[in-house]
């Protein structure tokens, strides 16, 4: 089922990509999975309207599923 990720992954590191962006924010945050930094909540966003606290997405999981590709 993680083929096609992987796949790509290995596809992109052998191209020389680099993360930039909202893909380097992601790499950063998988390898704090692995620190003592380990992200509680999930990416920022703007869906919050500006008016209350700012909202996450549901939680940290996708950190924790780009360990082994970052």
């Amino acid at each position: 089922m993680a083929v096609p990720v992987v796949a790509a992954g290995v596809r992109l590191a052998g191209a020389g990509w680099t993360p930039a962006l909202d893909d380097g924010f992601l790499a950063v945050r998988a390898f704090d999975v692995v620190t003592g930094d380990t992200p509680l909540v999930g990416q920022y966003s703007m869906a919050d309207g500006g008016d209350g606290p700012p909202a996450h997405s549901l939680g940290p999981m996708l950190y924790w599923l780009l360990v082994g590709p970052v």
